[in-house]
């Protein structure tokens, strides 16, 4: 890992060893369902609202947010919880959809007594947090567009912007030597936060944009969106199309001759959910640009064989994200010795942003260690490492991913962060 101190690698070769005897413990802290871990600490647990859609047409990707929580949640109990208490997982359903947010919110704040929220995504976001802000509570997200120069105090997100995801796709567009591209995108507010800095990217890169239809949410054909691409023969397709759209859209896609186009998609293109709309077919000429998963990291094994042993399932790119952001709070309430997100937001950066004195650190147990025993930490995350701008944002890589049916996605090129400066 990049800056990581001596000592870092000292303190973990100490605790490498108890790792391998966590996926045991873990699967007795961890309940069915969502109810979150259980534990036998007998203080009051700490109460972690997880909003999402766990109804509607983004279940998948929100049980990946809800999922990576329950995995940091079950390590951070299996290492004596926060403060010597056990994280309580509560999931409320927005169904993505910023109309439920407001009222879902409001209610959670009002009757579960929660100290942190993670979740909130591009669909919800606009609506989620000006509410959780002026409540001074907390909130750990998954990505949100850029919401301009705005500084939001309760608020950090874990993936970079979506915008600089729309550069970092035309970026490897251009890194493959391709001139002519096709920009296909639906009209979600998700796709549409990004698909503005792929126009804006490809006409700095030099790159044609020979056709740019839009995708209509609802319809019963996308004969005459297909066909715009295939006419204007693109050598590339950038491209969103939701998982709800995916499965009829590419049967018209294939059936119309366009299945060969090389396409390289958004994160929602290596969901578990997308892939199975799609088919394998298809999947063959799909390559997807996201947040880069820094797998050079000292913990990532543990980190993928306790998902295992949590989920029962490949671990999520998704999930890894909210994975980083309740271990980066717990980390920071440790800190500060508080559960009151008035307190503990001030120490949020204390132990994200790198510093003299300050160790790397690669996990909850090792970090929580240092903290114990009055040393500085900075937590370097699995998604990378997790330095935050004013805005609460992170910058970082990007990487390419190939995704894969049912098993982990495999890795393909990473996109430096600092290709993307001046796009």
């Amino acid at each position: 890992m990049k800056n990581a101190s001596n000592k870092a690698f000292v303190d973990h070769r100490r605790w490498k060893m108890s790792m391998t005897l966590v996926g045991v413990s873990i699967l007795a802290l961890v309940t069915a369902g969502c109810g979150g871990s259980i534990s036998t600490h007998p203080k009051a647990a700490v109460n972690v609202g997880v909003i999402a859609g766990y109804t509607g047409s983004y279940v998948s990707f929100s049980d990946d947010l809800l999922n990576g929580v329950k995995v940091a949640s079950a390590l951070i109990d299996a290492h004596g919880g926060i403060m010597g208490r056990r994280v309580h997982l509560i999931p409320i359903n927005d169904g993505l959809d910023p109309v439920d947010t407001v009222p879902a919110i409001q209610k959670m704040l009002a009757t579960d007594n929660v100290q942190l929220v993670c979740g909130l995504a591009a669909l919800d976001y606009q609506a989620g947090l000006p509410v959780l802000n002026k409540a001074h509570m907390v909130s750990m997200s998954y990505i949100g567009p850029d919401y301009g120069p705005v500084v939001m105090p309760y608020h950090w997100n874990m993936n970079p912007a979506d915008d600089e995801l729309g550069l970092a796709m035309a970026y490897y567009a251009h890194e493959k030597g391709v001139h002519r591209i096709a920009v296909v995108f639906d009209s979600s507010l998700g796709a549409q936060s990004i698909e503005p800095s792929v126009v804006s990217a490809a006409r700095k890169l030099h790159l044609t944009i020979v056709a740019k239809p839009q995708v209509p949410e609802t319809a019963t054909s996308y004969q005459s969106v297909i066909q715009q691409v295939i006419n204007a023969k693109p050598q590339m397709v950038l491209l969103q199309v939701e998982p709800a759209q995916a499965g009829a859209f590419f049967q018209q896609w294939q059936s119309l001759g366009a299945g060969s186009l090389p396409i390289v998609g958004t994160d929602v293109t290596i969901d578990q959910q997308w892939l199975q709309a799609v088919g394998p077919a298809e999947i063959a000429h799909v390559v997807s640009v996201e947040g880069e998963t820094r797998t050079t990291s000292p913990f990532y094994k543990t980190f993928v064989s306790t998902w295992a042993n949590v989920i029962k399932q490949p671990f999520s790119y998704v999930g890894s994200f909210m994975y980083d952001g309740m271990t980066l709070a717990a980390l920071a309430m440790e800190e500060a010795h508080s559960t009151n997100p008035r307190i503990y937001r001030k120490y949020i950066s204390d132990v994200s942003q790198p510093g003299p004195g300050k160790t790397d650190v690669y996990s909850y147990e090792q970090g929580v260690k240092l903290l114990k025993a009055g040393k500085k930490i900075k937590y370097v995350g699995i998604t990378g490492p997790l330095t935050f701008n004013k805005y609460h944002r992170p910058t970082g890589d990007y990487g390419v991913y190939q995704g894969v049916l049912n098993g982990n996605s495999v890795s393909l090129a990473t996109i430096p962060a600092e290709k993307l400066v001046g796009l």
